[in-house]
């Protein structure tokens, strides 16, 4: 006889959050891409990226009904003068719905 196992209430909350997200990668703009997840209304959050060379040089996009918000690294247009590498202007991406 095998018990079933209870799952607690902060676990089942988790479970349906993720079941509730839609993930994905955003379109290629500026020579990259994010992964993302948004709710059934369609906000969330495209995750940070870096610079392939240099861990100071993100951003990430806050994504408002399907809506890819306009970002850009915080040390742009300055990035090559403090880090040693270009960051990435004002720029935004798209997703899928």
């Amino acid at each position: 006889v095998v018990a079933k196992k209870k799952i607690d209430p902060a676990s089942k909350k988790e479970l349906i959050k993720a079941a509730s997200q839609k993930k994905g990668t955003t379109s290629t703009d500026n020579g990259h891409n994010h992964l993302y997840a948004v709710d059934l209304q369609g906000n969330g959050v495209a995750y940070q990226k870096c610079h392939p060379q240099s861990d100071k040089i993100c951003h990430a996009h806050k994504i408002v009904n399907h809506k890819v918000a306009n970002e850009h690294t915080d040390c742009y247009p300055r990035c090559a003068q403090i880090h040693g590498f270009d960051g990435v202007p004002e720029h935004e991406h798209t997703i899928g719905h």
